[in-house]
């Protein structure tokens, strides 16, 4: 669990947060729970606008698969109201002791309002490749392609509506 003071003299809850994270493990299992809440505040000494996130995943490690399904819901009650819900499928599949390939797909289902209507959905379909060079060390590659509505502008599109093609290389070292 977590509790961050807002810096906002006199008012101890505006830019405030809490959350807390509950997770159960039996085997090859494993189920999480999240829940967020952010108190956030256009102005000092305006009104506070809680958002809230809920959080739910699942796991199952079948050794040479793992699938995972993430749910999230995040909402707020302002004026043009956040409702965005967040589906995630995935799978990271070994190939052999060093190397998985991992592909998901995620749908984002934003109902937020705005002056104009809802912000609509966007779908992202990503595959990758992890290699491990040692214990410490891995190289990592992947693409990812998003599509959305018309109205939607998420994942770093410049434009509402515009589909979105990432590439991405990387090392991990774990310190």
């Amino acid at each position: 669990g977590a509790y961050a003071l807002g810096e906002v003299a006199g008012a101890t809850s505006a830019k405030s947060s809490m959350g807390v994270n509950l997770l159960y493990k039996a085997g090859p299992l494993g189920v999480g729970y999240s829940y967020h809440k952010d108190n956030l505040q256009a102005v000092a000494g305006g009104v506070i606008n809680p958002v809230e996130a809920h959080t739910v995943a699942a796991s199952y490690d079948f050794g040479m698969i793992k699938p995972v399904v993430i749910y999230q819901q995040s909402e707020d009650k302002a004026a043009f109201a956040r409702d965005q819900k967040v589906l995630t499928a995935g799978a990271t599949f070994k190939i052999n002791a060093a190397s998985r390939v991992i592909a998901t797909y995620s749908l984002i289902d934003d109902d937020t309002k705005t002056a104009t209507g809802k912000q609509g959905e966007t779908e992202q379909l990503a595959v990758g490749y992890s290699y491990d060079m040692s214990k410490r060390t891995s190289l990592y590659a992947a693409l990812a392609a998003t599509s959305q509505d018309a109205t939607a502008k998420k994942l770093g599109a410049a434009v509402n509506g515009a589909d979105v093609r990432e590439v991405t290389v990387g090392i991990r070292h774990k310190f």
